[in-house]
């Protein structure tokens, strides 16, 4: 069993076209271990919200920066393929989104979660 959060934005559903609430499963800033907030799961995050992490000064934070996870073209931005669903048809997608440091700043692609895009863990 994996730890996970959600990352919630209103985007255009690929499925109905609608603008809507999309809610997303990201591993990225997930652990069941945690600091005096709590655990670091199963919080929800807006884009650009900081998401609760170990301070930058724990040797965890350094573990964590080396993971294995994709970096794109912007440096300093690491992206994460996440399961999906439209919170209005029930649409199961796919959202790669970007994250700089901690904090969920854009995404880069959206679809059906049948299209999930080659390069990325399922």
């Amino acid at each position: 069993m994996s730890a996970y959060n959600w990352i919630e934005f209103d985007g255009c559903c690929p499925s109905c076209k609608r603008n809507v609430s999309i809610r997303c499963q990201t591993h990225f800033c997930s652990d069941y271990d945690g600091d005096e907030t709590g655990r670091f799961h199963d919080r929800t995050y807006k884009l650009g919200d900081a998401m609760a992490w170990w301070n930058s000064s724990d040797s965890r934070y350094s573990q964590w920066l080396d993971s294995n996870l994709s970096v794109t073209h912007d440096y300093d931005v690491n992206d994460e393929c996440c399961y999906s669903e439209c919170l209005s048809c029930g649409a199961e997608l796919f959202v790669i989104i970007g994250f700089s440091e901690c904090t969920p700043i854009k995404t880069l692609d959206m679809g059906v979660l049948s299209d999930w895009p080659q390069g990325y863990y399922k």
